[in-house]
Order: C-alpha cells, then sequence, then structure tokens
C-alpha cells in the first residue's frame, strides 16, 4: 500500500481544495473540498471496539484496586466513550478502516486533538507519512503541567473556599428513614423540579427524609438553602460535615493515591483492538484520567458521609447512580459506618451504548457498586440483562420524568409554520446542526426554531456556535425555560442523544431523531422502535418536515401513540408503595 500524506491543522487552508475528514465528524461541504464522514465506520464497529476498550478498562481498574482501594474514586475508574483520549482513538480507528480503502494520495484531517498523530502511528506502526499542522507548542510540558495544578486546584477550591470551622450542630441525632445524596446544579433545576434527578417523587412516601447535598459549578449557598427550603426532609451540605482534621486526612490519602497510582504507570495492561496494540492510548488514558486528578473532593464526601452517618441512621442510602466516584465514596462510607443500610442507585436517565462503565466487571477485585438498582423504567433490567450481561437486583420504581397517559395526544400542529424544539444531550451535536443549515440554508425556513441546551453542558465554545447560529437564523436559543413549558409550545422534537425526548414523547410530541451524534450512536432510545424516524442527512430531515406538515391529523396522532408506548417502558410512574417496601425487605 502506498504511503498517504496526512496532514493535521485547525481549518481548512484558503486557495486549496482536496479530500478532508473533520474531527467532530460533521458534513461540511464545500464546492472545493471532498468532505468524508467516517461515523459509518465508526457505529459500525462499536459494539467491537467497545468490548476490547471494556475488557481493558476492566483490567486496568482491577490492578488499580489492588495497589489503593480508593482508586475507584477516580475519573479513570468511569469509562464512557465521550471521555478525553477515548473519542480521539474511535476516530483513528475508523479513519485506519477508511485509508485501508482508500486511493487518496493527501489528506486532510481538519480539528482532531495532538494525541490523534500518536495513535495513527501506533495502529499504522509507521506505514504513512503523518505532518502535524495543529503548531504545537515549545513548551507544551509547561502547559500541561499548569493544566494539571489548576485542575487539582480547582478540586480541593470545591470545599476549603466553603469550609467553615464547626459549621454543623452535632449536638442531637435526626430521624430520618432514607438518606438522599444528590448534586445541587443549580437554583434554577431546584426551582423547576425540587432536584434535578429525583424531582418532587419524595414527596409521595411516607418514609423520613435527609438530603446530602453537593455542589457543583457555580454556588451560593445563602440562595441554595433558599431553594432547597422546599424539599421534603432536612438537608445539609457535604463541606458542612468536616473539621480540620478532616481535611488533612483529605489532602494526605489524596497524595498517597497519587503515588500508588504513579508506581502502576510502567506495568499498565496493554489495550489490543483486533490485530493492533494501541499503546500510546493507553499511556495517555493512564495519565489524563489516574495520575492527573486529584480526589480531594470524593474524600471529602467519603468523610462528610462518615461524619453523617454517625447521627442518622437511615434504612436505606439513595443516589443518581452514575457510576461516578462520588457514589463509590458514599458507598463506600455506608459499608463501613452502617453495612446494614441498602444502598439503591436510581437510574435515573436513559442510557445507551456509549456508557461502557454499565458493563459487568470480569475481575476481581470488583469495584462498588449499590446494592439494588432503582429502574426508571420496566425496559431498564432487560437492557441492562442482553446488553451488558449484568443481572443486579433491580426493582423498576419508576421516574419522576414520567408524564400520565391520561395526557391528551393532540391530532393537529401548527401549520404552515411548525414550532421545532431542539434538545441538546451533547453540547457538539451543536457543531453539526451549524453546517446542516449552512449546507442548506432552507433547512429550517418554514419553522419556528428553539434550541434547548444540556442543562451541565453549556460553555464558552457553544456560546461561540451559539452566536454563529443567531447569523443564520435560528435566533432562539433558551436555557432559562422549564423544559414541560417549551414542549407545550412545540410542535416536532428533533433529538440525537438527549434523553428528554422521552419526556417530550409522554407530552404527546411528535419526535425525530437527527444524526448529530459523534462518531457511535449514542440515541436514548436505541433506535429499537420503527416509530422513531432517523434523519441522517439534511435532505432527509426536510423531508420529513415536509411530510409532517401535510400528514392527516389522525394519521399523525396514530404514529404519537405508538411513540408513546415505547417511551412508557423507558419511564414509568413512580410507585411510591414499592418505594416503601423497600424499608422492609431483606
Amino acid at each position: 500500500m502506498d504511503k498517504i500524506k496526512i496532514i493535521f491543522l485547525d481549518s481548512l487552508p484558503s486557495g486549496k481544495s482536496g479530500s478532508c475528514i473533520f474531527y467532530d465528524c460533521n458534513i461540511y461541504r464545500t464546492s472545493s473540498w471532498n468532505v468524508i464522514d467516517i461515523s459509518e465506520i465508526c457505529r459500525a464497529n462499536q459494539e467491537e471496539w467497545s468490548n476490547s476498550l471494556w475488557e481493558w478498562h476492566c483490567n486496568l481498574t482491577s490492578l488499580a484496586a489492588r495497589n489503593d482501594k480508593y482508586s475507584c474514586l477516580l475519573p479513570g475508574s468511569r469509562i464512557h466513550l465521550w471521555q478525553t483520549h477515548v473519542k480521539t482513538l474511535i476516530f483513528c480507528l475508523g479513519l485506519k478502516i477508511y485509508l485501508q480503502s482508500t486511493k487518496e494520495k493527501e489528506l486532510f484531517i481538519v480539528g482532531a486533538p495532538d494525541e490523534a498523530t500518536l495513535f495513527l502511528n501506533d495502529l499504522f506502526d509507521g506505514g504513512f507519512i503523518i505532518i502535524n499542522k495543529i503548531g504545537r507548542r515549545s513548551n507544551y510540558s509547561i502547559i500541561k503541567l499548569i493544566h494539571i495544578f489548576s485542575l487539582r486546584l480547582r478540586n480541593i477550591g470545591s470545599i476549603i473556599l466553603r469550609w467553615k470551622p464547626f459549621a454543623w450542630s452535632r449536638a442531637y441525632k435526626y430521624d430520618c428513614d432514607v438518606l438522599v445524596f444528590s448534586l445541587f446544579l443549580t437554583n434554577k433545576s431546584v426551582n423547576y423540579y425540587n432536584d434535578h434527578y429525583f424531582g418532587k417523587i419524595f414527596e409521595q412516601v411516607q418514609s423520613k427524609i435527609f438530603w446530602l447535598y453537593k455542589p457543583s459549578g457555580n454556588f451560593n449557598e445563602k440562595t441554595a438553602r433558599k431553594s432547597l427550603s422546599k424539599l421534603n426532609g432536612q438537608f445539609v451540605f457535604d463541606y458542612k460535615l468536616l473539621n480540620i482534621w478532616d481535611l488533612i486526612w483529605c489532602l494526605k490519602n489524596s497524595i498517597l493515591l497519587s503515588k500508588h497510582m504513579k508506581n502502576l504507570s510502567k506495568d499498565l495492561p496493554k489495550l489490543k483492538i483486533g490485530s493492533v496494540n494501541c499503546n500510546t492510548f493507553s499511556k495517555r488514558y493512564f495519565e489524563k484520567h489516574f495520575l492527573e486528578p486529584l480526589c480531594f473532593s470524593e474524600f471529602g464526601l467519603l468523610r462528610a458521609t462518615q461524619t453523617l452517618l454517625k447521627y442518622i441512621k437511615p434504612k436505606i442510602i439513595c443516589f443518581p447512580y452514575e457510576e461516578k466516584g462520588i457514589e463509590r465514596a458514599i458507598i463506600m462510607a455506608s459499608k463501613t459506618y452502617l453495612p446494614k443500610a441498602k444502598v439503591v442507585g436510581f437510574a435515573h436517565s436513559a442510557y445507551n451504548k456509549a456508557y461502557l462503565y454499565l458493563g459487568e466487571y470480569k475481575n476481581s477485585p470488583k469495584l462498588p457498586r449499590p446494592d439494588i438498582i432503582w429502574a426508571a423504567g420496566n425496559g431498564f433490567n432487560s437492557w441492562l440483562q442482553n446488553f451488558w450481561k449484568r443481572f443486579d437486583p433491580v426493582v423498576n420504581i419508576g421516574s419522576n420524568r414520567y408524564i400520565s397517559e391520561s395526557n391528551e395526544i393532540s391530532t393537529g400542529i401548527e401549520k404552515p409554520i411548525l414550532r421545532v424544539l431542539i434538545v441538546v444531550g451533547n453540547p457538539s451535536e451543536l457543531y453539526v446542526f451549524r453546517n446542516w443549515i449552512i449546507y442548506f440554508p432552507k433547512l429550517l425556513h418554514n419553522c419556528i426554531v428553539t434550541i434547548r441546551p444540556h442543562p451541565q453542558g453549556w460553555n464558552r465554545e457553544n456560546y461561540r456556535i451559539g452566536n454563529e447560529l443567531k447569523k443564520l437564523g435560528i435566533s432562539r436559543i433558551d436555557n432559562q425555560t422549564s423544559l414541560s413549558s417549551q414542549l407545550n409550545v412545540s410542535d416536532l422534537v428533533l433529538y440525537s442523544s438527549s434523553s428528554a425526548v422521552i419526556e417530550a414523547i409522554q407530552n404527546g410530541k411528535l419526535v425525530a431523531h437527527v444524526a448529530w451524534d459523534e462518531l457511535w450512536c449514542a440515541d436514548p432510545l436505541r433506535s429499537a422502535s420503527n416509530y422513531i424516524h432517523n434523519c441522517n442527512t439534511p435532505e432527509q430531515l426536510c423531508e420529513f418536515i415536509n411530510e409532517v406538515i401535510s400528514m392527516p391529523p389522525l394519521v399523525l396522532q396514530d404514529l404519537k401513540k405508538n411513540q408513546r408506548k415505547l417511551a412508557n417502558s423507558i419511564y414509568s410512574k413512580f410507585d411510591s408503595k414499592m418505594f416503601d417496601n423497600l424499608l422492609i425487605i431483606d
């Protein structure tokens, strides 16, 4: 096979033409460039590559756990396809398959991170000429050190800057049946939903509730307390439970954990995907997700939970189930100080195959997991068993996101102006949407479009994309209005990976999937139904919108009803009696 010149750059050069691939795999067509999309290659191989990654990750986490029991608190102990370096590896694997079948002599790669060149060298073993035009700085190592320092400083500062001595009264024991841990995201989410994850469901139970909150992002204690005052039960923030000796203990163990992980650097397990060894990826992943983080915040939560369990004796300990280090901190604390309590993880979301951390651990020692998984709907258990081969105790208790079937499904829509709501699950989806609009300017010209960003994913870069969309005529980007209010004034909901689509269906709204995923399928409905229309190109979306506008009312109503049947298998009605039964079931 002839050598191919691969040129990496941040943007396409003016005055040139040729073949190119965008790292975010959007379809950005121009008259002078042949834009290649390798996402279909990646999706076709997603399961095989994911299985190889999961087996390697099991070996890695097992090795780390044998060296330090607290390694499960590190972000690297939880793997998913969106993680730094994982996406880059998937991209390079797809690129390799494409290059093996192409006759191209020169290929431009736009927007790929620096490590893509290193991963490709591994995959091809030097068989290609790679020219890096991204512009690496000579002081890269200094920048990396600054990044690590700022990362660790933020982790420590999330507790230290809020901590005050003697901040919580330990004078008496609190009476409670259930301890609920959650993240305090924003005052807005609390005002809309009570709790971002659990909503208002604990208002329906007879049990006495105590809340343990960990602040996240911008946080003001005074306004947070005001927002949380309407909760069913008392609450406390984790940093309020720590004294000066706890902080010293957290810092000491954080440093020891980093030291123990550093000792593993030379004995990392080998990742092999097909016949290719991905040694550089293994090293970079370990550095990024095991060596760089300092788990001071996670140790703080562990210590805070231990302190709290001295003063309350709940029968059940609940938290949102996402396999994060903070969840494992709670599990470790409960098994030490209150081993008889049932630890229940609420599988609150609609999961997809990109969440590799849901897999069954194949090696010992296993990472801490809840005693019982609280399923949001009937479909979760079968999916967990069929896809991930896990047979954990699962109880379908239902979800706060369930919307009653008694809600009427309308027959008509606003014609000829269609009201379209776009629910964003991953910020990168907006890049692809922008490029669809650039390529197909009349795509949504007969629609009123509102974009709902992900509540935790709106960053500075997305503000820039948002401004570009406004110049293209998409001016409504609303991260303030509640989802239910937005759905009330929408006819069609477009989604790629957001689980908000299920609430849209249960609200009686027509939905369609658009291929704005990254390199893999992240559809929360898992493309399991013939009633969810898939739009893989701007042309297909335009055609579907025209079909919807001209669709007979009764046909449209039947389509919505069939979509609702699928959604009801994911989110079911909260069963308060089933939850209360957990208190008495051994």
